[in-house]
């Protein structure tokens, strides 16, 4: 089901976050993402999800930022705790449309195997951002 990623990534719409998090890379971004989410990270789950160029290179105001971790908190966790956690994941495909400079694309496929057996496989598409961070794309 594609609903939990894309619930999470929609939120980055509706508000700004503050740059904190790394991923320099596509499978990077994964790794993180799914470590936020068996560690039930908000913070981290936000500062993954944000778009830099959102905001134009300004800062979100605290009410902004608290706003967006909220909106991730009550989102992102749903389906990891209603399936009691992640066991496992796996990335099955990445493809960066072009050299990986900033504005390109990435579409990665994962699988995460959850505590309670359900698999669920995923397609995402990863935008760079001028600072080289891999981030969510609709």
């Amino acid at each position: 089901m594609k609903k939990s990623i894309f619930a999470v990534l929609l939120a980055t719409i509706l508000a700004g976050a503050m740059s904190g998090c790394s991923s320099s890379s596509p499978e990077g971004f994964i790794d993180q993402y799914m470590k936020c989410l068996d560690n039930k990270d908000a913070e981290g789950l936000a500062h993954l999800a944000y778009l830099e160029d959102e905001l134009d290179g300004r800062e979100p105001t605290a009410e902004e930022w608290d706003k967006f971790v909220s909106m991730t908190k009550a989102i992102g966790f749903l389906k990891v705790e209603k399936e009691g956690g992640i066991k496992s994941y796996e990335i099955i495909d990445v493809d960066v449309l072009d050299n990986p400079k900033p504005g390109n694309i990435a579409i990665v496929e994962f699988k995460t195997i959850y505590n309670s057996g359900e698999e669920e496989t995923e397609t995402i598409k990863l935008k760079m951002e001028k600072s080289g961070d891999w981030k969510p794309f609709q």
